[in-house]
């Protein structure tokens, strides 16, 4: 097992409707008024909120830039995406957790169905440190940065888990790993507070395990 210090990470949440929607102003008013709700939505200033329309059945696109374009929402005819890149600390982990849970409050019907993928930056405690662990998943001598991807089931979690591991292409002494999994919007009650965890237990299946964030 090594430890890994995150240096950057980020999410993206999508509730994927059951059937394309059409086009409906009350529901588009509803959704661009949760947007700007301070007390259940995103807070978002109204003026920054786009409505994009190119016909009258799908054809539409409710969005809006965040965290000065290090987060992006969107609801269309066929999902609705909530995404975040560059967080760093443990308070912008915090204000992701309240922010995607407003996000599902709002968008995560029964019946429908979440996906939720997360990316992350981390370094070992040395480059040798990493070097050493990525050499066991170097199963031939051609492999130049060898890495490891897998779905895991865990317990109390509805669905399997993806997993990837793999050197940074960025920075040489980094490791860039990612997860995404896929659950029932009925399930999303408790989503929020266990991804967490669940994404850490995925991670230590394969070695690893992170310092908590400052």
């Amino acid at each position: 097992m090594i430890e890994l210090t995150i240096q950057v990470f980020g999410i993206s949440v999508e509730v994927i409707f059951s059937a394309p929607r059409t086009f409906a102003k009350d529901r588009i008013d509803n959704d661009a008024q949760w947007l700007t709700n301070s007390a259940t939505g995103l807070a978002v200033p109204p003026e920054q909120v786009r409505l994009r329309q190119a016909d009258v059945l799908f054809g539409y696109d409710l969005s809006v830039q965040l965290f000065g374009d290090n987060g992006y929402f969107s609801v269309d005819a066929q999902k609705a995406t909530f995404s975040a890149k560059n967080a760093r600390r443990r308070a912008d982990g915090e204000l992701l957790r309240q922010m995607v849970n407003r996000f599902l409050r709002h968008f995560a019907q029964e019946k429908l169905t979440v996906t939720f993928s997360a990316d992350a930056y981390a370094k070992a405690e040395s480059k040798v440190v990493q070097e050493q662990y990525v050499q066991r998943f170097r199963f031939d001598q051609r492999i130049t940065k060898p890495g490891a991807v897998g779905y895991l089931r865990l317990d109390d979690w509805p669905a399997d888990v993806r997993f990837m591991v793999e050197p940074s292409l960025g920075t040489e002494d980094s490791l860039f790993l990612a997860w995404t999994t896929r659950f029932p919007a009925g399930d999303f009650s408790q989503i929020p507070n266990k991804i967490v965890r669940v994404f850490e237990e995925a991670a230590s299946v394969y070695g690893l395990k992170f310092r908590p964030l400052v």
